[in-house]
């Protein structure tokens, strides 16, 4: 027993030096030796040598941390819950996500009984998996029950979470009870504060939201400015559209396609064509998907300026990404040629609704008959005239 005692007083002497030096791996190297050292006398690694070890490994080197989590509940069985609610946190931190909710599931085959940890980890799993909101509500209700202090991040998770559910009733009502508490809102509460008064169209609350957010020092994620772009997008405001954006590419943050496709409608519904260059080609270089109604508006906005080289530029782009080019977007590139003179033009606008089965309508045939006449081309207006007549079976 004497010598066993001075085995495991030298191993935590070198380990707490490995881990005062940071170097884990070290650690974990020693940790192997004396395993296999103590194995090798015929005893079992004792407990707090497994716990130390994991706690350790827990934050550099996940992977290892699980497979000590593993190693200690075959040797020692039953384990604390907060041990559990970490090897949870690995798991999502991993994506192993259907491996944590398989740990949980055992945990309550067991009968554990629910730490604060566990129904953090857990909700965060659960927002993974993508299940229903019956689970939160669950936990809401077992945490009332047994008077658990769920405290700041849970509830802020569970605001985060009824948000994404568009349940913005219910984050407004936990938002409430949090401030009530004096529980101080982090990341995740002010998300989705600033996401449910977006969609309530409640701007003084939305803004306040988001001041606080960056006043008190807390990441500015993609989730709260895709949030703020949507509101400033419905009610046509290009100045802070603009400033969102240089916002978010000044911190290098990766907005969702849905809010540079919602700027640019915002852009064009405004004739704001200057800015829409530049996100397009920023949404190309990071192969963002780009709406087809978008390349229609480009083209109408260019079109009603006469830009006949920007207009023809973007239908080709768009024929080369093969997306569905309606007859309404071919007969308006084809009148702005027309209200221009432009021959060549209104003949390849009518060359490729052809060549995509697009019958032109007569009106179409009349005016490029029309064209050619001026040109003096007397004889082929007849034959654009007859071909109109049987395309759009005209007796």
């Amino acid at each position: 027993e004497k010598k066993s005692f001075q085995r495991y007083a030298r191993f935590h002497t070198e380990l707490s030096r490995c881990i005062s030096n940071n170097t884990t791996i070290s650690a974990y190297v020693l940790f192997l030796n004396f395993k296999s050292d103590i194995e090798n006398s015929g005893e079992v690694v004792d407990f707090n040598t497994y716990n130390r070890m994991f706690f350790a490994l827990l934050r550099t080197n996940p992977k290892i941390a699980f497979d000590i989590y593993k190693e200690m509940e075959e040797t020692h069985g039953y384990l604390p819950a907060n041990i559990h609610a970490h090897a949870i946190r690995l798991c999502v931190h991993l994506q192993w996500f259907h491996i944590g909710e398989s740990i949980f599931s055992e945990l309550v085959k067991r009968g554990y009984e629910f730490t604060v940890g566990l129904i953090g980890w857990f909700v965060l799993l659960s927002v993974e998996l993508g299940y229903d909101d019956g689970i939160i509500d669950y936990f809401n209700m077992y945490a009332t029950i047994n008077n658990l202090d769920l405290g700041g991040n849970i509830m802020s998770l569970f605001c985060f979470y009824y948000a994404g559910l568009d349940r913005y009733n219910t984050v407004i009502q936990l938002l409430l009870e949090m401030k009530l508490k004096n529980v101080p809102y982090n990341k995740f509460a002010y998300s989705a504060a600033i996401e449910v008064y977006s969609k309530k169209n409640d701007r003084k609350k939305m803004e306040e939201m988001f001041t606080e957010l960056v006043q008190k020092g807390f990441q500015v994620t993609s989730v709260p400015l895709a949030s703020l772009i949507s509101f400033y997008c419905r009610v046509g405001n290009v100045d802070q559209i603009e400033s969102i954006l240089s916002m978010a590419k000044k911190k290098r943050i990766q907005l969702p396609s849905t809010s540079y496709n919602n700027a640019l409608e915002c852009y064009l519904m405004k004739g704001h064509i200057e800015p829409v260059t530049s996100i397009l080609e920023e949404m190309k270089n990071k192969d963002m998907n780009i709406q087809p109604e978008i390349y229609e508006q480009i083209i109408y906005l260019h079109a009603k300026r006469k830009n006949a080289g920007k207009v023809v530029a973007y239908l080709k782009e768009m024929l080369h990404l093969k997306l569905n080019i309606n007859a309404s977007l071919y007969q308006h590139v084809f009148m702005m040629h027309y209200n221009m003179g432009n021959l060549t033009g209104c003949d390849l606008v009518v060359q490729l609704m052809k060549e995509y089965q697009i019958i032109p309508e007569m009106f179409i045939y009349k005016r490029l008959s029309e064209l050619y006449k001026k040109n003096g081309e007397i004889e082929k207006c007849e034959d654009i005239l007859e071909e109109g007549r049987i395309k759009n079976q005209i007796r």
